[in-house]
């Protein structure tokens, strides 16, 4: 299925385009099939969506996200409380706030940059590190340098943590990102 706002993404490609095209050193995103963009920005608001957030949603059936949702969060940015609404109705998908957007696309970057290395991992596939020819030596990378590919990397966390659920005793970080779209 393709992307849909509001359906199976917070945001649209064009929106993520966007957002990248101000950004430093984002060869990664650039040179990523537009398939590839298309199932990242998918497959990260699904594991976002699947998260215990504050607040409540009343999804539908043509917008079944857990966002927009009705939530009042501490925003340290203001120093005060903000109010979001859900205003999702049966002809529009509603306003997805800033900071969830923002995650939606740094969660897609870093499955782009790091998915094949995360299957590699949960396959137990190591990559080759080291290959020597003479007296024939090889040495596998057995971290492949992401040292829990099932949590949310911290600067997502950081977004998104205003949003957290507080009466819920888990926590958005144990969130498994090897899925695909």
């Amino acid at each position: 299925m393709a992307l849909q706002k509001g359906y199976n993404s917070f945001v649209t490609i064009t929106e993520a385009e966007s957002y990248f095209y101000d950004r430093l050193n984002q060869a990664s995103w650039d040179s990523a099939t537009d398939e590839t963009v298309e199932r990242a920005l998918v497959t990260a608001t699904g594991i976002l969506d699947n998260l215990d957030w504050g607040g409540t949603a009343v999804p539908t059936a043509l917008y079944p996200l857990s966002w927009p949702r009705d939530i009042t969060y501490w925003d340290t940015k203001s120093g005060g409380y903000e109010t979001l609404e859900d205003d999702r109705s049966t002809t529009s998908y509603g306003t997805f706030p800033e900071d969830i957007k923002k995650a939606t696309y740094e969660l897609a970057l870093h499955l782009i940059k790091n998915m094949s290395t995360i299957e590699d991992q949960s396959s137990g596939s190591p990559r080759l590190k080291d290959l020597k020819v003479g007296s024939i030596s090889l040495t596998f990378d057995l971290g492949s340098g992401i040292s829990n590919f099932n949590e949310l990397p911290d600067h997502i966390q950081n977004i998104i943590v205003k949003f957290d659920n507080p009466a819920s005793s888990a926590t958005n970080r144990g969130v498994k990102v090897s899925g695909g779209a």
